[in-house]
């Protein structure tokens, strides 16, 4: 019993000089994306290659490889793998069971010292989906004699890209321009067009099959429609790609929808304004308003999905990735701002606000509030002002404030009512627009007090 312990020992000892034992891919470690495997039946890994480090190893001891949980499809051959490169005699191996997930591989046959032999343990399968849960699949390898290990060592075998395969980017700096009210808001401050691109990007790994491409925004100023057959086209609106070619192109007064077939293609689209009409077409409405265009992809592609034969065979199988929404242009609304100050919100008291408008494009009025130091945008229900028309603005503003629960509220017992600052936004020219404001209070004893409200207008004719 003591001399069978004292030659293993010595075995140990004289491989203590050797180099480490080294596991690594063979080919280099894989980095597939996860759109490539993570609908795959299975993927299978590079190769492992080991390099033994110590120099005692006989027949019978083991080589354990631990992973993740192999794939059910893949089988282990069992067929006898020679080593290579050995400083001493040749040294055989063979895959000798599973348990879970360690894999052991033992010695058939060795002779003198086996430092230094290479031995190549052919690429396991493992579930794509797995994979990419796992992220990363390394084999740990623990050399082992019946008395204990000889040596361990681990490598990476395959790395996960975390990074989307396909991406999509609007232009840098974002596009911007703005409607201009004093020609009817029918033309930009910037030009006679504008234009926003939408650029589709491709890291490779799974194979790009074409993108379902989609722009939203407001293109009803763009909308024409014959006067003859009644047929509806968009004369303002061209959409081009720079590489390949787009199909299916369809545009609408808030949706433009075209399929890409080149996966790093630039999509222009260009707005002009200034299409009235093109022959018997007729545009509809064409007064535009700000709006924010945006887009976004729905990529058509393959995966690296293949048969369960030996070997196995590609069985790519159609797959889609969504790129979400993104901000690609906008469009700002020039026009009148203007605001009313220290209006009293109290039953006692009757404020009086209205917008006259001299001009002749009807704009709908929107307004935030000021109150006890809070801002809210309130609903106006769309109140519009019309041409050479005045809109009388105080019940909804009112309605608009107590829609807000908690905010500028009257009525608190203990705390007196308070005043509040509204402005106003109306698309239309400034000089076109005056604001009128004052207020009401009620003496209780039949008779009213009557008193002017100052606003950004009056302030600035006072100047």
């Amino acid at each position: 019993m003591f001399k069978k312990t004292i030659l293993p020992l010595a075995l140990l000892a004289a491989s203590g000089g050797a180099s480490a034992l080294t596991v690594t891919a063979d080919g280099g470690v894989d980095a597939p994306t996860s759109e490539a495997i993570a609908t795959a039946d299975f993927v299978v890994s590079p190769g492992i290659d080991l390099v033994l480090g110590a120099g005692g190893y006989s027949a019978s001891d083991t080589l354990a490889i631990t992973t993740i949980q192999v794939d059910d499809s893949h089988v282990f051959d069992t067929g006898e793998i020679t080593a290579t490169n050995c400083t001493g005699g040749p040294v055989t191996v063979a895959f000798a069971g599973s348990t879970g997930t360690v894999h052991t591989y033992r010695v058939q046959s060795a002779t003198g010292d086996t430092s230094a032999c290479e031995i190549a343990i052919p690429g396991i399968r493992f579930d794509g989906a797995a994979v990419v849960a796992a992220d990363s699949v390394t084999a740990s390898v623990v050399g082992a004699t019946e008395f204990g290990t000889l040596e361990s060592a681990s490598g990476e075998l395959i790395n996960v890209n975390d990074a989307d395969q396909f991406t999509a980017a609007a232009a840098d700096p974002l596009p911007t321009d703005v409607v201009q009210s004093l020609n009817g808001r029918t033309t930009l401050a910037g030009g006679a067009a504008d234009t926003v691109t939408y650029t589709l990007a491709d890291t490779g790994g799974a194979t790009f099959v074409d993108a379902d491409v989609t722009f939203t925004g407001d293109f009803s100023w763009a909308k024409a429609t014959d006067a003859v057959t009644g047929a509806v086209t968009y004369p303002g609106l061209a959409l081009a790609t720079d590489l390949g070619a787009l199909t299916d192109v369809v545009y609408g007064s808030d949706t433009i929808t075209a399929t890409a077939d080149n996966a790093g293609a630039t999509l222009t689209l260009t707005l002009t304004p200034a299409v009235y009409s093109v022959g018997a077409y007729v545009a509809d409405n064409a007064v535009m308003a700000a709006t924010t265009f945006k887009a976004s992809a729905v990529i058509n592609y393959t995966d690296l999905n293949t048969t369960t034969a030996t070997p196995p065979v590609a069985d790519a199988q159609a797959q889609t990735a969504v790129i979400a929404e993104i901000t690609i242009g906008t469009w700002t609304q020039d026009g009148a701002t203007v605001t009313a100050f220290g209006v009293p919100h109290s039953d006692i008291v009757t404020p009086f606000l209205w917008i006259q408008n001299s001009g002749s494009t009807e704009s709908e009025v929107t307004a935030s509030v000021v109150c006890n130091g809070d801002t809210q945008s309130i609903d106006l229900a769309g109140a519009m002002v019309g041409n050479e028309e005045a809109v009388v603005l105080t019940q909804l503003v009112d309605d608009g404030i107590e829609a807000i629960a908690g905010f500028c509220e009257k009525n608190v017992v203990g705390v007196q009512d308070p005043r509040y600052t509204v402005t106003f936004t109306v698309p239309a020219p400034a000089k076109e627009i005056t604001l009128t404001a004052g207020y009401k209070v009620d003496n209780g004893d039949g008779t009213y007090d009557r008193l002017p409200i100052e606003t950004s207008q009056s302030l600035t004719l006072e100047d």
